[in-house]
Formats: structure tokens, C-alpha cells, sequence
């Protein structure tokens, strides 16, 4: 029953989202930022939970519920979040001079890691809509032109917003690293490359050589809420 409530909650909210603008939502998210507290944390949250609601729901599909407007402007939204990220991104790449570190969030999961040497992405995908096969958002150029900028790519799960295939497949046909957990490997065969090209990260510290540097990094079993 509280499940259902809270269901019928988020839909009302969402309602209030689709009379608004991706723009809108994107100011909200930006001064809602992973620091907030009270009021501002709760908007947050609220913003995510609608985020994920409609990302995972197939009744806001664009091809096949043309006629809803959360879809399209969910679609929208990531699309805004991905060529600001892209843009960001300089091809000289950043430069702190400090060793210090320059993270972008461009939207519920996806996460680029700058340094002052290399740039990796986690859990990148290219729309809310990926695991339905709907490139609709972010298409093959961009997916393409953005990582040309990526020297790494880890994912962390199988989830429709934290994994995509085409992504993956693009890395490996670049010839660069993906780390990812042992139960993606195998989709590598359907990403055009052979298994053993994926990096099956190891429990623990781990060290990775690329052309630009080497990064050190660690993995650990996590659980969602």
C-alpha cells in the first residue's frame, strides 16, 4: 500500500514535470547539489526518484507512447546534460596543476572523472531509454565523440541506467579499457569484441596502464537501497 502511494506520488510530481522545461529540471538538480541538506536535500530526491520512475517505466517509452510528454522530456533532459558534459570536456583535457580532480555529473548515474592525464567515465549512458534499444537522446556520433575523450571506461552493473552497449562497444572498437564486473564480460561477444578484451576488475587495488597514464584504483562488492 505505501509502495502504491508513494507511486502515486511520484506520478503527480511527474505531472507537474512535464508542464515544465528539461532546462527547469536541470536548474533544479544543479542547486540541489550532492551537499544539500533540509529542504534542498528533499528536492533532490524528489527529482531522482521522478528521474528513475520515468527512465525505468516502458509506458514512457517515445516509440511507443509518442504521445506522452515525460518521455520526450526526460529524453531532452539527458540530451542537455550530455553536450554540456561534452562540451566541458576540453580537447586539451583539464588541468589543475595540482593533481587535483574534476568530476561531472551528467545525470542520475553517469559520472566523467577528469586529472590532470586522463579523463575516465563511469557507468556512461547515452539516454534514459538505452535499454530499450531508443537512441533517441544521445546518437552514434556523439557516443562516438565523446569517447574519443575517454581513456577508461568502468561500470558498475547491468541496470538499463548505469550500462549501455553501445558505449561499451564504441570503447572497445577504440581499442581502450572497460572494467566492469565478471557477469558483463561475455557481453562483450555482443559488442563486437572478444570477451578477453574486457578488464574483469578484481576485488581489492588494482593498477591500469594507458596510453596517457597509469591509474590506480579499487573495487568492492556495493548494494543499492
Amino acid at each position: 500500500m505505501l509502495k502504491l502511494i508513494a507511486t502515486i506520488v511520484l506520478l503527480m510530481h511527474a505531472s507537474v514535470f512535464s508542464q515544465g522545461t528539461p532546462a527547469a529540471l536541470d536548474a533544479a538538480i544543479e542547486l540541489a547539489g550532492p551537499l544539500s541538506t533540509g529542504s534542498d536535500w528533499n528536492d533532490r530526491v524528489s527529482n531522482a526518484n521522478i528521474i528513475d520512475l520515468i527512465a525505468a517505466n516502458p509506458i514512457y517509452y517515445p516509440t511507443l507512447a509518442p504521445g506522452n510528454p515525460l518521455g520526450w522530456a526526460l529524453t531532452n533532459f539527458y540530451r542537455l546534460r550530455w553536450n554540456r558534459a561534452a562540451a566541458r570536456i576540453a580537447s586539451s583535457g583539464y588541468s589543475s596543476g595540482n593533481n587535483s580532480l574534476r568530476l561531472t555529473h551528467l545525470y542520475s548515474s553517469s559520472w566523467i572523472v577528469e586529472n590532470d592525464k586522463m579523463t575516465w567515465a563511469i557507468d556512461l549512458v547515452e539516454g534514459p531509454f538505452a535499454s530499450f534499444g531508443f537512441t533517441g537522446a544521445i546518437g552514434l556520433p556523439e557516443i562516438v565523440a565523446m569517447c574519443n575523450k575517454l581513456d577508461v571506461l568502468f561500470i558498475t552493473h547491468t541496470d538499463g541506467d548505469h550500462f549501455s552497449l553501445n558505449v561499451m562497444a564504441e570503447m572497445l572498437r577504440q581499442g581502450k579499457p572497460v572494467v566492469c564486473p565478471p557477469d558483463l564480460a561475455g557481453l562483450a561477444l555482443f559488442a563486437g569484441a572478444p570477451a578477453s578484451q574486457i578488464i574483469v576488475a578484481p576485488q581489492g587495488k588494482s593498477t591500469l596502464s594507458t596510453p596517457n597514464g597509469i591509474l590506480n584504483f579499487s573495487t568492492f562488492r556495493g548494494q543499492q537501497r
